[in-house]
């Protein structure tokens, strides 16, 4: 299955006053908080627009001025995407995204019981970032952030389960007997275990060696 990288949009904060040209070519000053941005310098950012009263993207390409409300300093557009990175290089919520990049194979593999059904119930989805915020022992004050990334997280297929299974073997063999237990709990999140959860269940015991 193609998919986009896991990490290619970060989050960050930040309010700024921006002037910018859309694609039919009407500029206009508007207020922004940004929420996160693309890697990519042909990319963009996903900011709540004062005057749309809306959460939208907008293109780099399309920024000719902006202004940093926080500090007062004036960015220029091309500097942007460094200034942004250097934001999220300070922000707390990069040790969260280490964390989950670590643990990747693991998600994964709870991800793929919990939509094995057909169904990624909200239950389920906070299952998962809860794990992640104990695990990570960063505390509930993440547990907000870690659902946002739970929510968005690439839905794996039956390869990318396999995949994560045997980096799971390789990596973390000592923490099989957890795994195995945290996916039946994601099983249950929602309060009706289906038998597609029990047969893949049984199929990530199986390989597990348990």
């Amino acid at each position: 299955m193609t998919k986009k990288s896991d990490f290619a949009i970060l989050p960050v904060g930040g309010s700024f006053e921006m002037d910018y040209i859309n694609t039919d070519g009407i500029s206009s000053r508007r207020i922004i908080d940004v929420r996160a941005f693309a890697l990519d310098s042909d990319g963009y950012i996903r900011a709540f627009c004062h005057a749309r009263k809306m959460v939208r993207t907008f293109k780099y390409s399309g920024i000719i001025g902006l202004v940093d409300l926080e500090t007062g300093e004036v960015v220029k557009p091309e500097h942007f995407l460094r200034h942004l990175k250097a934001r999220y290089d300070r922000a707390p919520e990069r040790q969260m995204d280490f964390f989950v990049r670590e643990m990747k194979p693991i998600v994964d593999v709870l991800v793929y019981i919990a939509y094995c059904d057909g169904r990624y119930a909200p239950s389920e989805q906070r299952y998962i970032a809860q794990w992640l915020t104990d695990k990570s022992e960063m505390g509930n004050d993440f547990l907000a952030y870690a659902l946002g990334v739970m929510k968005s997280w690439p839905v794996p297929d039956s390869m990318d389960f396999s995949f994560a299974v045997r980096a799971i073997n390789q990596r973390f063999p000592e923490w099989r007997d957890s795994i195995l237990e945290y996916a039946r709990n994601v099983a249950k999140a929602d309060r009706k275990v289906t038998d597609e959860e029990t047969n893949q269940l049984e199929k990530l015991e199986r390989l597990f060696g348990i």
